[in-house]
C-alpha cells in the first residue's frame, strides 16, 4: 500500500526550497546533500520500501527524515488510518537536539502533530517514591533529604519533563534519586501523587512521533505488541533508525542476562503454599543435579541442536519458571486485591516475577523450540566449592555472530 501521492515530492520542494519555511521564515541554509535524503526517503516510501543512508554529522539527516515521517501521517490519516512514527537513537545527545531543535521546526509547518520522547524509567522522578522515601525510618539520611526536598513539593510539581537534572537542580543528590525516582513499581494503586514516569507514558501514547533508545526499541519489540504504545497495525508504523551503527551493540548489552538458579531458589521461598514450594523445590534440584552430571566445569557450554538431555532439562527448567511466574503473580494479586502496601523490597521482588522470570521462560522455550542460529545459551559450571544452586549458570546471548 503506497502512502504518498505523487504530489508528495512536490511538497518537500516546496518546505526546503530557497522559498520554503524553512529557508525563507526559519532563516536554515538549503542543502543539496539534504534535498537529495529527502528525495531518497520519500521515494523509498512511496514503493512501500526501506533504505538506508549514510551521510556526515551535520548534513541536516534529522529533518531529512522528519518531514517525510510527517507527510506518512498526513497521508494515512487522510485515509482514516491511525499512523504513528517511532524513532530510535543511539544518544541522549540526539534526543535532545530533536527535543529542543528539530520537533519545534517540525510542529511549526505541521502543528497538528504531537511529538514526545520517552527514556527509561530511572529518567523521571515519582513523587510517590519521594513521599514515601520522607516517611522512611530505617534510611534516617535519605528520610532528612527527602523531607528537605519535599519542603519545594510545588516547584517538583512544575518540573517541564520531572528529570534527574531538573531534581537536582532543586536541591535532590544522586543518592535520593535512587529512591525517588521512576524505577521498580513506584506506584500503588492508592497513591495519588504526581509521577512523572507515568505522565511520560500516557503523553507516548497520544504522540504521533516518538522518539525512543535503541535498547528501549528493543524492549519494546520484544515485550509489548507494538513498538508505539498506541498500538498502531504494522502497516500504520514507520520505524526510523537514526545512528544506526550502534543499534546492535547497544541491543546486544541490552539484551545479554544469566539465569540464576539461586535467584529462581529464593523466589520459590518466597511462595505462601508449602506444599507448593516442596513441589518446586524437588523440581530444581532434580534439574541442577541433571544438568552437572553432564556439563564440564570451565568454559560455558553452548546448547546446541541435538543436545537432548541439556535440551530436556531446560525445557523442563523454562516450564518450571513459566508456572512458579504464574503462581507468584497470583499470590502479589490476592495482596495487591487486600490493599496490601508493598514497600520497596516487596515491589523489586513483584518486578522480578513480572518482568523477568516470565520473560526467562519465554526466551528459553523459544530458544529450544527453534534453536535460531543469531542465538547463543551457554550453562557455565562454576567451581564444586560453591553452593549447589549458584553453581550453575545460564547465559542467554542474541546476535552472537
Amino acid at each position: 500500500m503506497s502512502v504518498f501521492s505523487p504530489h508528495t515530492q512536490l511538497r518537500m520542494e516546496e518546505i526546503f526550497g530557497p522559498a520554503g519555511p524553512l529557508v525563507s521564515r526559519l532563516g536554515l541554509k538549503q542543502r543539496r546533500a539534504q534535498m537529495d535524503m529527502v528525495y531518497t526517503i520519500t521515494t523509498a516510501l512511496s514503493q512501500d520500501k526501506g533504505c538506508i543512508i549514510e551521510a556526515p554529522t551535520g548534513s541536516g539527516k534529522s529533518l531529512a527524515y522528519l518531514f517525510p515521517a510527517a507527510e506518512f501521517i498526513s497521508s494515512l490519516q487522510a485515509k482514516g488510518l491511525n499512523p504513528r512514527v517511532v524513532i530510535s537513537t543511539a544518544s541522549k545527545g540526539l534526543q535532545e537536539q530533536l527535543i529542543s531543535k528539530d520537533f519545534p521546526l517540525l510542529t511549526h509547518i505541521y502543528p497538528n502533530l504531537t511529538c514526545r520522547v520517552l527514556k527509561g524509567a530511572q529518567n523521571y522522578l515519582c513523587l510517590n517514591r519521594l513521599h514515601r522515601a520522607a516517611q522512611n525510618k530505617k534510611k534516617p539520611e535519605l528520610m532528612y533529604q527527602a523531607q528537605e526536598l519535599l519542603l519545594r513539593e510545588e516547584e517538583l510539581k512544575h518540573m517541564i519533563h520531572g528529570s534527574k537534572d531538573e531534581a537536582l537542580a532543586l536541591g535532590c543528590t544522586d543518592e535520593l534519586w535512587l529512591e525517588i525516582c521512576g524505577a521498580n513499581p513506584c506506584c500503588c494503586r492508592t497513591d495519588t501523587h504526581l509521577c512523572y514516569k507515568k505522565a511520560a507514558y500516557r503523553a507516548a501514547k497520544e504522540s504521533h512521533i516518538l522518539c525512543v533508545n535503541h535498547t528501549f526499541l528493543a524492549f519494546l519489540a520484544l515485550f509489548t505488541p507494538s513498538i508505539h504504545p498506541a498500538q498502531p497495525q504494522p502497516e500504520e508504523t514507520l520505524l526510523i533508525i537514526d545512528e544506526g551503527h550502534e543499534l546492535l551493540p547497544q541491543v546486544r548489552s541490552a539484551l545479554n542476562k544469566n539465569f540464576s538458579l539461586f535467584t529462581l531458589k529464593q523466589l520459590i521461598h518466597s511462595l505462601q503454599n508449602a506444599e507448593t514450594q516442596a513441589k518446586y523445590l524437588a523440581t530444581l534440584e532434580h534439574i541442577v543435579d541433571s544438568l552437572c552430571a553432564v556439563i564440564p566445569e570451565g568454559e560455558g557450554t553452548p546448547v546446541q541442536h541435538g543436545d537432548t538431555q541439556v535440551a530436556f532439562e531446560l525445557g523442563r527448567l523454562a516450564e518450571l519458571m513459566r508456572d512458579l511466574s504464574n503462581d507468584l503473580k497470583g499470590d502479589y494479586d490476592e495482596l495487591f486485591a487486600g490493599g496490601f502496601y508493598f514497600d520497596d523490597k516487596d515491589a523489586q521482588d513483584a518486578v522480578l516475577v513480572y518482568s523477568v522470570l516470565a520473560r526467562n521462560a519465554s526466551f528459553l522455550g523459544e530458544f529450544l523450540r527453534t534453536f535460531p542460529k543469531d542465538t547463543l545459551f551457554e550453562v557455565h559450571r562454576e567451581p564444586e566449592r560453591r553452593s549447589k544452586y549458584s553453581r550453575l549458570r545460564i547465559q542467554y546471548r542474541p546476535f552472537s555472530y
